[in-house]
């Protein structure tokens, strides 16, 4: 009997201490579980993101939850700022275009004596030009290949992403500078190289240098397309608008010297002359330049009053002639 309870005794505290074993177990896993400070490794990975997300709602998305007409408000004053900036633009570009297209109404003088100094220019320059053909052609490489590809789209295709990028930078971030760039550049080019170009490369007919004719071959109306220079016409026509806008000498020689490459790279394709492109450069510079300086007079663009890199035709004592590209470096005046 006393035996039968000694085990029975023995038996039940067996149970006892294996429930407590179980329980010591079972808080221990739950711990393990349920604490924030030693969560499982299958878990970890996924506990920075769901933090910064947590992070970013709690900063960004409790104010517009906090205050919603005082955001309400603040979209509304950036929106309003962005729109006006737009219309102006809008405006920008319909009084420039409008000037470039009526603006030989009111040549004086000195313009038509600059305008026959450069076609006289352009005249003298066409003696190089089957020179400079036979130079060009000579000296292809895959390098000169691989340039050519990359400047040459700076004066068509390419141009029109630089003209928006000015332009949105300028309604986004409302920068004038920038947005009078874009509204002038498109006025400037849709002249220089949508309608004056065109026009005069309809009525001339010049067969290109890679048609192997002889460098004075027109055929008006025939559809030849080499004089003068579109892309050269597009590329000066923003250069200009650039240079005339931004005061920075360096902006300026960037500007001209990018066009400049787009010329020369036409030329390497054999697709113009060296007259085309000294036509094109002078066409898009000089609708160019006058677009920004009416604008700045008018007050609708900003205008840049000391443009320090300037285009102009160069005439030497022995006969020669050519373009030089005149830089002012600003001094400090203190």
């Amino acid at each position: 009997m006393r035996e039968r309870q000694a085990r029975a005794e023995d038996h039940r505290s067996r149970r006892e201490s294996q429930a407590a074993g179980l329980q010591q177990v079972y808080i221990g896993t739950t711990m393990t579980l349920e604490s924030p400070c030693n969560p499982p490794r299958s878990m970890r990975p996924h506990l920075f993101p769901a933090g910064l997300l947590f992070a970013w709602i709690m900063v960004f998305m409790t104010p517009v939850i906090a205050t919603p007409q005082a955001v309400d408000s603040t979209v509304a004053a950036a929106r309003s700022v962005r729109v006006t900036r737009l219309q102006n633009e809008s405006n920008l570009f319909r009084k420039s275009f409008s000037y470039g297209v009526t603006s030989p109404k009111g040549w004086t003088v000195e313009t038509a004596t600059r305008i026959a100094g450069a076609g006289a220019l352009v005249i003298v320059l066409s003696s190089q030009d089957d020179a400079l053909r036979d130079v060009m052609s000579r000296n292809q490489s895959s390098t000169l290949d691989a340039v050519e590809s990359v400047v040459e789209p700076l004066g068509m295709k390419a141009s029109f992403p630089i003209i928006g990028g000015f332009l949105l930078t300028g309604v986004i971030f409302d920068e004038p500078r920038a947005a009078a760039v874009g509204a002038e550049a498109l006025a400037s080019s849709l002249i220089a190289a949508g309608i004056i170009t065109p026009t005069i490369k309809l009525v001339v007919g010049r067969a290109r240098p890679r048609a192997d004719h002889e460098p004075y071959t027109f055929d008006p109306f025939s559809g030849a397309q080499s004089f003068p220079s579109g892309h050269t016409t597009q590329a000066f026509a923003i250069a200009s608008v650039i240079a005339g806008e931004y005061d920075s000498p360096w902006i300026q020689v960037s500007a001209y010297g990018l066009a400049s490459l787009v010329g020369i790279a036409r030329m390497y394709m054999g697709a113009h002359f060296i007259s085309d492109v000294a036509a094109g450069a002078m066409i898009g510079t000089t609708v160019g330049t006058a677009i920004v300086r009416h604008a700045g007079r008018s007050g609708t663009g900003e205008g840049s009053a000391n443009q320090h890199v300037r285009l102009e035709p160069l005439l030497t004592r022995n006969g020669g002639a050519g373009v030089q590209l005149r830089i002012r470096i600003p001094q400090d005046t203190q």
